[in-house]
Protein backbone atom coordinates (compact mmCIF):
# COMPACT_ATOMS: atom_id res chain seq x y z
CA UNK A 1 0.00 0.00 0.00
CA UNK A 2 2.78 2.45 0.86
CA UNK A 3 4.56 1.91 -2.45
CA UNK A 4 1.49 2.53 -4.57
CA UNK A 5 0.73 5.78 -2.72
CA UNK A 6 4.30 6.91 -3.10
CA UNK A 7 4.35 6.21 -6.86
CA UNK A 8 1.13 8.11 -7.50
CA UNK A 9 2.40 11.26 -5.76
CA UNK A 10 3.42 13.94 -8.25
CA UNK A 11 6.76 15.61 -7.71
CA UNK A 12 6.91 19.31 -8.51
CA UNK A 13 9.63 20.18 -11.00
CA UNK A 14 11.20 23.63 -10.59
CA UNK A 15 11.83 25.70 -13.66
CA UNK A 16 15.41 26.90 -13.33
CA UNK A 17 15.15 29.48 -16.09
CA UNK A 18 15.10 33.18 -15.34
CA UNK A 19 12.01 35.06 -14.31
CA UNK A 20 10.08 36.60 -17.20
CA UNK A 21 10.27 40.34 -17.81
CA UNK A 22 6.46 40.33 -18.12
CA UNK A 23 4.89 41.04 -14.73
CA UNK A 24 1.51 39.62 -15.77
CA UNK A 25 3.11 36.33 -16.78
CA UNK A 26 5.06 36.14 -13.49
CA UNK A 27 1.94 36.75 -11.40
CA UNK A 28 -0.06 34.14 -13.31
CA UNK A 29 2.84 31.66 -13.13
CA UNK A 30 3.26 31.84 -9.36
CA UNK A 31 -0.50 31.83 -8.78
CA UNK A 32 -0.60 28.58 -10.77
CA UNK A 33 2.19 27.11 -8.66
CA UNK A 34 0.30 28.00 -5.47
CA UNK A 35 -3.19 27.36 -6.88
CA UNK A 36 -4.13 25.15 -3.91
CA UNK A 37 -2.98 27.72 -1.35
CA UNK A 38 -5.49 30.49 -0.69
CA UNK A 39 -2.99 32.38 1.50
CA UNK A 40 -0.94 33.69 -1.43
CA UNK A 41 -1.75 37.38 -1.82
CA UNK A 42 -0.73 39.77 -4.58
CA UNK A 43 -0.74 43.56 -4.43
CA UNK A 44 -0.11 45.49 -7.64
CA UNK A 45 0.86 49.16 -7.70
CA UNK A 46 2.94 51.71 -9.61
CA UNK A 47 5.82 53.85 -8.50
CA UNK A 48 5.21 57.59 -8.76
CA UNK A 49 6.92 59.87 -11.26
CA UNK A 50 6.57 60.86 -14.89
CA UNK A 51 7.00 57.29 -16.15
CA UNK A 52 6.03 54.93 -13.31
CA UNK A 53 7.04 51.28 -13.05
CA UNK A 54 4.37 48.60 -12.72
CA UNK A 55 5.15 46.53 -9.63
CA UNK A 56 3.65 43.58 -7.77
CA UNK A 57 4.32 42.20 -4.32
CA UNK A 58 3.48 38.58 -3.45
CA UNK A 59 3.37 37.25 0.09
CA UNK A 60 1.70 34.57 2.20
CA UNK A 61 -1.04 35.82 4.48
CA UNK A 62 -0.62 34.49 7.99
CA UNK A 63 3.13 33.91 7.87
CA UNK A 64 4.20 37.26 6.43
CA UNK A 65 3.94 40.40 8.53
CA UNK A 66 1.61 42.56 6.41
CA UNK A 67 2.57 45.67 8.38
CA UNK A 68 6.19 45.30 7.22
CA UNK A 69 5.04 44.54 3.66
CA UNK A 70 2.75 47.57 3.56
CA UNK A 71 4.49 50.25 5.59
CA UNK A 72 8.16 49.62 4.96
CA UNK A 73 8.26 47.89 1.62
CA UNK A 74 5.37 49.01 -0.61
CA UNK A 75 5.33 52.63 0.63
CA UNK A 76 9.10 52.86 0.18
CA UNK A 77 8.86 51.70 -3.41
CA UNK A 78 5.90 53.90 -4.31
CA UNK A 79 8.17 56.94 -4.16
CA UNK A 80 9.57 58.33 -7.36
CA UNK A 81 12.12 56.09 -9.08
CA UNK A 82 14.37 57.28 -11.90
CA UNK A 83 12.97 55.97 -15.20
CA UNK A 84 16.16 56.36 -17.19
CA UNK A 85 17.89 53.60 -15.27
CA UNK A 86 18.84 50.34 -16.94
CA UNK A 87 18.22 48.32 -13.77
CA UNK A 88 15.24 49.40 -11.62
CA UNK A 89 15.66 46.33 -9.35
CA UNK A 90 19.16 47.50 -8.41
CA UNK A 91 17.88 51.05 -7.83
CA UNK A 92 15.08 49.82 -5.55
CA UNK A 93 17.50 47.56 -3.72
CA UNK A 94 19.98 50.37 -3.06
CA UNK A 95 17.16 52.68 -1.97
CA UNK A 96 15.49 50.17 0.38
CA UNK A 97 18.36 48.03 1.74
CA UNK A 98 18.65 50.16 4.90
CA UNK A 99 14.98 49.63 5.83
CA UNK A 100 14.52 45.95 4.99
CA UNK A 101 16.61 42.81 4.73
CA UNK A 102 16.66 42.38 0.93
CA UNK A 103 18.07 39.92 -1.61
CA UNK A 104 18.04 40.14 -5.41
CA UNK A 105 17.15 36.79 -6.95
CA UNK A 106 16.11 35.14 -10.24
CA UNK A 107 15.78 31.48 -9.20
CA UNK A 108 12.23 30.16 -9.20
CA UNK A 109 13.11 27.63 -6.51
CA UNK A 110 14.47 30.33 -4.17
CA UNK A 111 11.41 32.51 -4.81
CA UNK A 112 9.06 29.64 -3.96
CA UNK A 113 11.04 28.86 -0.82
CA UNK A 114 11.02 32.52 0.21
CA UNK A 115 7.24 32.77 -0.19
CA UNK A 116 6.63 29.60 1.81
CA UNK A 117 8.84 30.87 4.65
CA UNK A 118 7.04 34.22 4.98
CA UNK A 119 9.12 36.55 2.83
CA UNK A 120 7.56 38.80 0.21
CA UNK A 121 8.68 39.03 -3.40
CA UNK A 122 8.71 42.20 -5.51
CA UNK A 123 8.26 41.91 -9.28
CA UNK A 124 8.93 44.92 -11.54
CA UNK A 125 7.63 44.91 -15.09
CA UNK A 126 10.49 44.55 -17.57
CA UNK A 127 12.89 42.97 -15.04
CA UNK A 128 14.02 39.35 -15.02
CA UNK A 129 15.08 39.49 -11.37
CA UNK A 130 13.06 40.05 -8.21
CA UNK A 131 13.69 41.45 -4.76
CA UNK A 132 12.97 39.17 -1.82
CA UNK A 133 12.32 41.00 1.47
CA UNK A 134 12.41 39.46 4.91
CA UNK A 135 8.84 39.97 6.12
CA UNK A 136 8.46 36.86 8.26
CA UNK A 137 5.75 37.35 10.83
CA UNK A 138 4.87 33.98 12.32
CA UNK A 139 2.21 34.26 14.97
CA UNK A 140 3.77 33.38 18.30
CA UNK A 141 2.01 31.15 20.80
CA UNK A 142 2.49 31.76 24.50
CA UNK A 143 4.57 29.31 26.51
CA UNK A 144 2.22 28.25 29.27
CA UNK A 145 -0.07 25.40 30.26
CA UNK A 146 -3.25 24.95 28.20
CA UNK A 147 -6.33 26.25 30.02
CA UNK A 148 -8.75 23.55 28.86
CA UNK A 149 -7.07 20.65 30.68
Amino acid sequence: MWKSENKSRKEFQYNVSEISGNIGFNIAHFKEIFKDNENLKTRTFESSGEQPYKCAVMYMEGISNFQIVSERFIRGIMGELPKNTSDPIKDIYSRMCCECDLVIENSEKKIINALTYGDCVLFVDGCTRVIIANTKGWLARPINEPENE
